[in-house]
């Protein structure tokens, strides 16, 4: 993605998650007359790459502000555009110190939003949150897969719950269970096919 050694330099730069220090860097680059003679055609990618790391930079500083304030909703939007742009500029499957803050903070809250559902006994919700914390892709995935484990714990419940249903007659009954079982649980999950196995049974009876 990035050739030419000096501009990769910036950009391993921004990965260690100095982004302003990445941009003086990269402005060097333009003004340095020995490097624009050699690589004229590397201006136009380094002044895209310094206008996105701008934008990083300005969205992370507004988000950590947010953050600090106990606002994670407002610091969600602003690190949001981190990301998208973050995606721009980092290799594929290269993660960069700021994705990695952010993924991690905003995971956690996304936990406790997850395990504060739970309490309420709102399964969809917390799994929701669960799942859009797995999505963040964050290095420590040890709190949200518990959470994910109890909710199965919930559903294998349901599950057990519509059996007895069925086999009573209450169909209605049985798959108001089973969509509660299919909403709290991943496609791969063994519960999960389970209980498409036995709407599937329900709906040809």
């Amino acid at each position: 993605k990035y050739p030419i050694k000096e501009v990769a330099k910036g950009v391993v730069i921004y990965m260690d998650g100095r982004a302003k220090e990445a941009i003086r860097y990269l402005n060097s680059l333009m003004k340095s007359r020995r490097f624009t003679k050699k690589h004229p055609d590397a201006l136009a990618q380094i002044q895209d790459l310094t206008l996105q790391l701008n934008k990083i930079s300005q969205a992370m500083e507004a988000g950590e502000s947010f953050y600090q304030q106990d606002d994670v909703s407002k610091a969600e939007q602003k690190w949001r555009v981190v990301l998208k742009l973050d995606a721009q500029v980092m290799p594929e499957g290269v993660k960069s110190r700021y994705r990695r803050s952010i993924a991690t903070r905003l995971a956690s809250a996304y936990y406790n939003n997850g395990k504060t559902a739970m309490r309420a006994f709102r399964y969809e919700d917390a799994y929701q949150w669960f799942q859009k914390g797995l999505d963040l892709d964050p290095d420590d995935t040890t709190d949200l897969t518990e959470g994910m484990k109890e909710l199965e714990q919930k559903a294998m419940e349901f599950l057990s719950k519509a059996k007895n249903r069925a086999e009573a007659g209450d169909v209605q009954g049985a798959m108001e269970l089973i969509k509660k079982v299919l909403a709290i649980t991943s496609k791969d999950s063994l519960t999960h096919k389970e209980a498409l196995k036995l709407k599937r049974k329900l709906s040809s009876s």
